[in-house]
């Protein structure tokens, strides 16, 4: 009954980021220190160390894509269709699917990207 208490109180510390660069150092943080954190709680399970890894990344792909979509549609307001054509191109896309939790540096590029490009459109890009 306790393990997935700390399982759900792990998440919730790791998937709170509010940018991209806080993306990027909890995917970071994720993916070097998940190890030594549930091994501190006695957590000796790799295959549950991996399918965590891999479902917060996903989680954070997921909230790239709503913000990428969240600014297409506040930046777009004459033709909202355009955000949610994104939206169901992207549900529909398994390549991205597949992609988006999978523990390669290409999904984090991709994360990041969505995020950097979802600042720009709000007009909060690094000038």
């Amino acid at each position: 009954n306790i393990l997935p208490t700390k399982c759900v109180q792990i998440l919730m510390k790791l998937l709170s980021p509010s940018s991209a660069s806080s993306a990027m150092v909890a995917t970071a943080t994720v993916a070097h220190s998940s190890s030594s954190i549930l091994t501190m709680e006695g957590w000796n399970n790799k295959p549950l160390l991996f399918h965590l890894l891999r479902s917060s990344i996903a989680a954070i792909a997921a909230m790239s894509e709503l913000s990428l979509h969240s600014a297409l549609y506040s930046s777009l307001p004459s033709s909202p269709s355009v955000a949610h054509w994104f939206l169901l191109s992207s549900l529909t896309s398994a390549g991205a699917f597949h992609a988006s939790g999978s523990y390669l540096p290409s999904s984090t590029v991709m994360i990041l990207w969505m995020f950097s490009a979802a600042n720009q459109l709000r007009g909060k890009d690094a000038r």
